[in-house]
């Protein structure tokens, strides 16, 4: 059987809870959702329905974003749904990028303080992290 997971970033992160929450509805059987600095507007816990799939929030703690979707994170754990959570204390909004600068070509601010060997550093944690995630989900199901 195939299994889907659905991550995303920021806004992207917010896409991703919103198409999680109608793939449920359809009774589509999600296996995770993966979503980093959350953009939580428009999002509620009471529009998931009963077998929403376990979710792995990313938070960047020098962000305020990370720092606002603490509230939805637990009222997700007081309807009973399975959450982990991996803080990153020093990361910035945007951390986890930093490994793929290209996409910042002709930026027009500067982005040293996310493409920096810190933030590159902690991505590859939350990397290492996100990846440790979803096996331990696999392990789960084979059992």
């Amino acid at each position: 059987m195939t299994k889907f997971f659905i991550i995303g970033y920021s806004a992207g992160a917010n896409y991703a809870a919103l198409a999680s929450e109608l793939l449920v509805k359809e009774q589509f059987d999600l296996a995770g959702l993966i979503m980093a600095y959350l953009w939580t507007t428009g999002l509620s816990v009471a529009h998931q329905g009963e077998d929403f799939p376990p979710t792995l929030f990313v938070l960047a703690g020098q962000d305020s974003i990370s720092q606002k979707v603490k509230p939805f994170i637990e009222d997700m754990k007081k309807a009973g749904r399975t959450v982990i959570v991996i803080d990153y204390p020093e990361a910035v909004h945007s951390f986890i990028e930093s490994n793929t600068p290209e996409g910042l070509t002709g930026a027009t601010t500067d982005m040293s303080q996310v493409v920096n060997a810190e933030q590159e550093s902690l991505a590859r944690q939350a990397e290492a992290a996100i990846g440790d995630w979803l096996d331990s989900l696999k392990r789960k199901e084979i059992k």
